[in-house]
């Protein structure tokens, strides 16, 4: 690296973090995390506090530093979503998977569901899709999927097995249909109303069933209730993965389990259900967080929740470096995959100038999961707000509207003001779902989750330096996670 060198810096563009008495800094711009000593750590920080300074100390790490092109005031310039340009030629030529809303009713009421009451303007009712609807949404998914190399399809309520007559026909167009192509279905259930004969056209098509359990009979009888009478669901859940194991073992291969954490005290009891109880174990198990979009009351974590969670992700490093897998939870089996895929995959050096992009989180609008309501409206995803004009970007009749796309995908054109000077700009995971507003886009929406994402993103810069301290190799991790 070079010699002396004076430079004006008008607001350094880094942030600054410690961990384990060690000092780092994240360089954005350059998409890099630098570790320092402490000194240069300090001389740093003054700098960053300072709107405006000229650095005149002898600190040689940082002159060296800047004349490499690290510590500048560079920020985004233009806020564009790099599949802008792109976006047209990938809705029509890619779109990966095609999700089917075959019922807006359930047989369950589950406190926490996004049509349970408990969010604005989404409840259950007795629409359906009609076969006609679905058959013109596999058309235009069929030929808009040309560049792919199988076929996926996804069936979702409501309950959808309340709709099995409708997803049988859909399965037996779509096989007609296919193009040679191999095809993949996945279906979601509360599995209180399964059956051997439903689980037999399952295996014969090829299916990946999701069973939501979210753990035990105290805490799955809390929130996932009967209808009509309000009772919990377990015992006939844990009787139909019974008959399950019992009669279609080879099955299970393609079962996996969806969890939502009870906020309040059910990690370590649905933790323990999942790991020990012979009924369950050893089938995998995707735990996720209740839906916090649109939700009308604050969602509140005790501290024992991320106690409890925190101890289990420790043994999962702990494990690694044993090089052992027993009592690994399954509820934070992709832990090091996570930190894998959202930090070390995406620091990569940037040498592009950094003067056009856009706020990580948007994916192309209907691209990766497009999904169709039971009226034939299209969607970004299964995620969004079906009640709000603004998330529907087409229907059946006519396609995916592009301009409406792009609008989606390019959310941080809102608030470009406060999110070209945000240095997490790149791990944002704020998308259109969660600034939509009734039908428009609200900047104060799309802004309130900011400090919360800067919080987590800084606990993941920090866990990830922590491993490499380790000498955790996170190429290696590819090949094992």
């Amino acid at each position: 690296m070079g010699g002396i060198m004076e430079s004006t810096i008008k607001k350094l563009n880094c942030h600054l973090f410690r961990t384990c008495g060690k000092y780092y800094v994240y360089d954005v711009p350059k998409n890099v995390i630098l570790k320092v000593n402490r000194d240069t750590y300090n001389e740093i920080k003054e700098l960053s506090a300072a709107e405006q300074c000229e650095y005149r100390g002898n600190n040689e790490i940082i002159k060296e530093l800047q004349n490499e092109g690290y510590l500048s005031s560079q920020y985004i310039e233009m806020i564009e979503h790099p599949m802008t340009r792109n976006i047209e030629s990938a809705l029509g030529n890619s779109v990966h998977m095609l999700t089917l809303q075959v019922t807006q009713n359930c047989n369950l009421r589950c406190k926490y569901c996004v049509y349970s009451g408990s969010y604005i303007n989404r409840k259950h009712n007795n629409k359906r899709m009609s076969f006609e609807t679905a058959k013109k949404a596999i058309d235009y998914y069929i030929l808009h999927s040309s560049q792919m190399p199988k076929l996926r399809f996804g069936f979702y309520g409501g309950e959808p097995t309340l709709e099995m007559e409708l997803i049988r026909k859909c399965v037996s167009y779509i096989n007609g249909c296919s193009l040679g192509k191999p095809v993949e279905y996945n279906l979601t259930t509360n599995a209180t109303i399964l059956n051997k004969d439903i689980v037999q056209f399952f295996i014969d098509n090829q299916f990946y069933l999701t069973i939501s359990l979210d753990g035990s009979k105290k805490i799955q009888d809390k929130n996932r209730v009967y209808a009509e009478s309000g009772k919990g669901t377990f015992d006939k859940v844990i009787e139909n993965i019974g008959w399950l194991r019992k009669d279609f073992p080879d099955f299970l291969q393609r079962v996996h389990f969806n969890m939502v954490m009870d906020p309040v005290d059910g990690y370590r009891d649905s933790n323990e259900f999942f790991m020990r109880d012979e009924r369950v174990k050893g089938i995998e198990v995707n735990a996720s967080q209740k839906n916090d979009v649109n939700y009308k009351e604050e969602i509140v974590k005790a501290p024992e929740y991320y106690m409890n969670r925190s101890y289990e992700q420790f043994k999962v490093i702990f494990n690694y470096y044993r090089d052992i897998e027993e009592d690994v939870s399954p509820l934070v089996n992709g832990y090091l995959g996570g930190i894998k895929n959202n930090i070390a995959d995406m620091l990569k050096g940037d040498e592009s100038g950094y003067k056009i992009g856009h706020p990580g989180g948007p994916c192309v609008p209907g691209l990766q999961r497009l999904f169709v309501n039971a009226d034939g409206n299209f969607y970004p995803c299964e995620r969004t707000n079906e009640d709000s004009k603004m998330m529907i970007i087409g229907d059946v009749e006519q396609g995916i509207d592009i301009d409406k796309a792009k609008t989606l995908l390019n959310v941080g054109k809102i608030s470009e003001n406060v999110c070209k000077k945000c240095w997490a700009f790149r791990f944002c995971t704020s998308c259109a779902v969660y600034a939509e507003d009734r039908d428009k886009l609200s900047v104060e929406k799309r802004l309130s989750r900011c400090d919360s994402i800067r919080s987590a993103v800084e606990t993941n810069f920090r866990e990830y330096c922590i491993l490499k301290e380790l000498k955790m190799d996170f190429e290696e991790l590819e090949e094992t996670d």
